[in-house]
């Protein structure tokens, strides 16, 4: 029988698991190295294809600012039907808030009889 055999297996245990959170910490480093590059080499390309298509870009800035015009009406359409929506809805909250503070009012009374 091999003397101390217990303590043996638990440092073999030890120190498989340390090499283990080495082994996955690194492989999480190169991840996040190799998507870091990749981001980079996107972002280069991007902006390679922005200056080989400038002549396009007045087009396309024309059409950004288009559409920002667009939703910018839109928004504002459905603000006005908003407010118009709230405006005929409010007798009915406030009624509904009347009744309501009257409940609360009961509520109060109930626990102040105690």
């Amino acid at each position: 029988m091999i003397p101390h055999l217990d303590l043996l297996l638990l440092a073999c245990l030890h120190a498989s698991v340390i090499s283990c959170i080495l082994l996955v910490t690194t492989f999480f480093l190169l991840i996040c190295l190799l998507l870091a590059s990749f981001l980079t080499l996107i972002s280069i390309i991007l902006f390679d294809a922005f200056n080989i298509i400038f002549p396009l870009s007045s087009i396309i800035d024309a059409l950004i600012v288009n559409l920002e015009l667009g939703f910018t009406l839109i928004l504002f359409v459905l603000m006005s039907r908003v407010v118009r929506v709230a405006l005929v809805l409010m007798p009915l909250f406030k009624a509904a808030g009347s009744t309501m503070k009257v409940r609360v009012g009961y509520v109060f009374d109930y626990f102040q009889g105690f």
